[in-house]
Formats: C-alpha cells, sequence, structure tokens
C-alpha cells in the first residue's frame, strides 16, 4: 500500500468519479491523501507588461470552493488541499517531490491531433516523476 498518495484533479465529476473508484485499491489504512489542482496561466501577448494574462481571483476563489468540496468528499483535510497558478506539469512534479509522495493519481484527456502527437501532461508527469504515477484514461481507447 502507498504511503502518501497525490491526486491531480481538473474538479470535474468524472475525475472524481474515476479516481473514487480506483483510490480503494491502492490506499490503507494510514494512508495521506493530498489534492492538487493547478491553473495555468494563458499567455497573452496583448500586454507589453507581462506575458501572462491575470489568472484572477474569481478563478482561484472558485477553484478553491470546488477543491473543498472535493476535500470533504474525499476526507482530505485542507491543510492537504493545494490550489495553484503555474506550469500543470513542475507544479505537481515540484509538489510531489516535496511532500515525498509514493503515488500520483493523474487523468488522461488528450487522445487526438497534436496534443497526442506530442504527449499529455500526464504522459510527462509518468515520464518525470520520482515515484509511481497511475494514469486514468477519462475516454475508451480509439483505435
Amino acid at each position: 500500500m502507498y504511503k502518501k498518495i497525490l491526486i491531480t484533479t481538473d474538479l470535474s465529476e468524472l475525475s472524481k468519479q474515476k479516481t473514487s473508484a480506483i483510490l480503494t485499491a491502492v490506499s490503507g489504512v494510514g494512508t495521506e491523501i493530498y489534492l492538487i489542482h493547478v491553473i495555468e496561466p494563458i499567455p497573452s501577448y496583448t500586454s507589453s507588461l507581462s506575458p501572462f494574462t491575470d489568472v484572477g481571483t474569481m478563478g482561484i476563489e472558485s477553484a478553491t470552493e470546488a477543491m473543498a468540496k472535493l476535500g470533504e468528499f474525499f476526507k482530505v483535510p485542507e491543510d492537504k488541499q493545494q490550489v495553484k497558478v503555474g506550469s500543470i506539469k513542475r507544479t505537481i512534479l515540484e509538489f510531489a517531490e516535496r511532500e515525498d509522495i509514493d503515488l500520483i493519481i493523474v487523468s488522461s484527456h488528450s487522445r487526438h491531433g497534436l496534443a497526442k502527437l506530442l504527449g499529455s501532461t500526464a504522459n510527462a508527469i509518468a515520464n518525470r516523476a520520482d515515484c509511481d504515477v497511475l494514469i486514468l484514461r477519462s475516454h475508451p481507447m480509439d483505435d
């Protein structure tokens, strides 16, 4: 059994359901569960002052509210719930290393086109993490 599990989430109902279904199989008594949601700023080239748009407090506040509900569902204490702004891959990997995570659970969303060719966030995390990574498929496999 894993001692520390990091659940990455896009805060969607599908992500919650898929994670819930697998979590009982990989966790045990005394397992610490962490939740993280990362908001990646969207590049904006209209401003000469900053290459990124303001994420805005409303986006962070709504994500924090959704995270609190998810934390309640998974019985994760508030101090183990994280809403961060930054590079999704880098933020997740740094958090996992800092907290000495044994398993990262991440959902795979991309299944078509350029994203599939270049690699998804889930693939990048799986290839760079120092711990086990469990990728949950959001969609059935295509031929």
